[in-house]
């Protein structure tokens, strides 16, 4: 009894705290017991705080979101919750009060999932440790007081600099885009233009690694495919049926303007057409451009050295100039298997930006064929260009090869124009072979396997398109061009990927190179069995520790050395609320182990990161449809 009372007092001044929170906070919505079906209730409540990541100090007026997990408590121990709401729940929410805490009450026993948005911070939530970690769920108890529910935001960053010309003049209108890096990727995240002082800036942005550069574009349309665009425009039946009728035809990506500069029989969009910052072409069609550059002073964006953000950052100082050039005309005709080829998208990109993993190839253009096959570019600034066009029907599951073609070629553009360029786009070399299941279940009916290549390389130009399957578990894809794939394969319900053979060797998990022949005699087999790879994890005490992730990656291959990934052997998994991991479907074979803390393993898919961490990972063998338990202590890279 005297152990009750006790328990009370202790609790007083939080419950009174949450009480006196409840009536002076003005909730974003009501936050008595509310009775829905689907929503436990009771006298429990959870009592929390929202702070900065940097000194801790409050976030006021942030927007919590509570959301319970319809689910048995057993099963959600085990999940983890990205950032956002899940379907199957409902939810409550409220806004922080000025010191930044928040109350929900009125609950009952169940897990429970907690999101929060604030203005000028990243979305977040409870758990989360790092700005791309993942949430944790919270079980509460029957009627259970939580009074120490801490919530980590981090504030968002900025980039801002000033553009100006060769004369030192503001560029006004300048397009500036910015880039994020990791090890092993680009991406473009956003462009804007500089005002009239020159001045840009790029805010919103979450901590990391960036580029910012000057990137020279423009899309060239033949005349009469301009004025039939324009004149399509603001009727949407008409825009519906004019696009849906090109892509019909096979041109992906029809434009949604013709409006533009007219330079003779084609119509130029340039990027920097909207605030006027080119001078127009003189009488001959020669146009003047400005070379694409990367701060500080770069043609290169991998060249570009790393502008490191930290959270709330605010980067200064960032400052271009554009460099006026010369441009030359590029112009040829496109062909194909069925001959002259209309509507096709010719891309042309500076070959020391291109290809980028996560973003377009940069730095030169798009140009459409006319009904004659003929294409031309104006303006593009000197140098060594990637030029490539591809044609895919809008079926990606038509099987005539005639429909898949393309070509790709490396050009040099000097001070002269490049005219009578010949494109002859062909199709490309095929994969064939059969479905093979082994087990003790009947081999499955009327779904059989999705087989398809993805290029190591994305760049988002080529559509691979899935292999055609026949009746007796034949397959065979429609033809990509040359280059490096890995192949991905979709299984039924109930079955996994055992192997897929050529040549004596299984080629599952290593990348292959296609082309300029067929691949053939490909053989997948399929089990109904599969592997399961588990564990629990503890720290430097000897506690669980739920604060790691678990990387797995193989030991009997050295493509990830080469900065190369497979999706199914090299994989990152967070620990769960109880300190455990798991790994479903791993290929039988040798692998590395490791647990590390979250905070680490922002860039984790690099190879040098890896590297230090095989001289402290578990290794383990693992077979065939085999169950492995392994248990892990938290390392970090170069530990032995």
């Amino acid at each position: 009894m005297r152990s009750r009372q006790r328990t009370s007092l202790h609790l007083a001044p939080v419950v009174r705290a949450a009480i006196a929170l409840s009536c002076g906070v003005a909730l974003y919505a009501q936050q008595g017991p509310v009775p829905h079906p689907d929503v436990p209730t009771g006298t429990g409540f959870l009592l929390g705080r929202v702070v900065e990541a940097d000194g801790h100090m409050p976030v006021s007026g942030a927007v919590v979101q509570l959301t319970v997990t319809v689910s048995p408590n057993n099963l959600a121990q085990e999940r983890f919750v990205a950032p956002g709401p899940l379907n199957e729940q409902t939810s409550r929410t409220v806004a922080t009060n000025a010191n930044g805490y928040f109350l929900f009450q009125g609950l009952g026993k169940g897990t429970y999932s907690i999101n929060v948005t604030a203005i000028g911070h990243l979305p977040g939530g409870y758990g989360q440790l790092k700005p791309s970690g993942a949430l944790r769920p919270i079980d509460l108890g029957e009627n259970e007081p939580r009074t120490s529910v801490v919530i980590t935001l981090w504030k968002y960053g900025s980039i801002l600099g000033t553009v100006l010309d060769d004369g030192g003049e503001p560029a006004a209108g300048a397009l500036v885009t910015v880039f994020l890096r990791t090890a092993n990727d680009v991406s473009a995240q956003a462009s804007v233009f500089a005002d009239d002082r020159g001045v840009y800036r790029f805010g919103s942005l979450a901590p990391g690694a960036y580029a910012v550069g000057l990137v020279t574009g423009s899309t060239t349309l033949p005349a009469p495919l301009a004025d039939q665009v324009e004149a399509a425009a603001g009727n949407p039946n008409q825009e519906f049926t004019q696009r849906s009728r090109m892509y019909a035809e096979g041109t992906f990506g029809p434009p949604t303007t013709g409006s533009g500069l007219r330079v003779g029989d084609v119509v130029i969009q340039r990027i920097t057409d909207a605030a006027g910052s080119l001078p127009p072409p003189d009488e001959h069609g020669r146009m003047l451009t400005y070379a694409t550059t990367f701060y500080p002073d770069t043609p290169v964006l991998r060249q570009a050295p790393p502008i490191d953000l930290a959270p709330g950052e605010e980067r200064t100082g960032i400052d271009l100039t554009l460099k006026l050039v010369p441009g030359v005309n590029v112009s040829g005709v496109a062909t194909g298997p069925k001959g002259l080829m209309k509507g096709l998208v010719i891309h042309l990109a500076s070959a020391a930006n291109g290809p980028l993993s996560s973003a377009e190839p940069i730095g030169g253009g798009d140009a459409f064929t006319d009904e004659k096959g003929a294409f031309e570019f104006i303006g593009i600034a000197p140098g060594q260009y990637l030029i490539w066009a591809g044609r895919t029907p809008i079926n990606p599951g038509d099987l005539n090869q005639d429909d898949w073609s393309s070509t790709s070629e490396t050009m040099t553009v000097g001070a002269a124009d490049v005219t009578d360029l010949a494109l002859t786009l062909r199709p490309g070399p095929t994969v064939a072979g059969r479905f093979e299941f082994v087990g003790s279940k009947p081999r499955p009916e009327g779904r059989l396997p999705v087989f398809s290549l993805r290029p190591v390389a994305e760049t988002g130009v080529w559509r691979t398109g899935r292999a055609m399957s026949g009746p007796d578990g034949t397959f065979s894809t429609p033809g990509d061009p040359a280059g490096r794939y890995f192949i991905t394969v979709t299984a039924p319900a109930g079955w996994f990927l055992k192997s897929i053979m050529h040549d004596g060797k299984n080629i599952m998990d290593e990348p292959i190179d296609l082309g300029p022949d067929a691949l053939t005699d490909v053989v997948v087999t399929l089990t109904d069995k599969t592997t399961h790879l588990r564990g629990g994890i503890t720290d430097a005490n000897g506690a669980p520790d739920s604060e790691a992730d678990v990387l797995v990656f193989p030991a009997d291959s050295k493509t990830w050395r080469d900065g190369v990934f497979s999706t199914r052997r090299v994989r990152l998994a967070a620990a769960s609320l109880t300190g455990t991991y798991r790994f479903d479907g791993l290929p039988a074979g040798e692998y590395y182990v490791a647990a590390v803390d979250t905070r680490l393993t922002d860039h984790w898919k690099d190879a040098a990161f890896l590297a230090r961490l095989t001289t402290s990972a578990v290794r383990v063998t693992l077979g065939d449809s085999e169950d492995k338990t392994v248990a892990l202590k938290r390392t970090s890279p170069g530990d032995k």
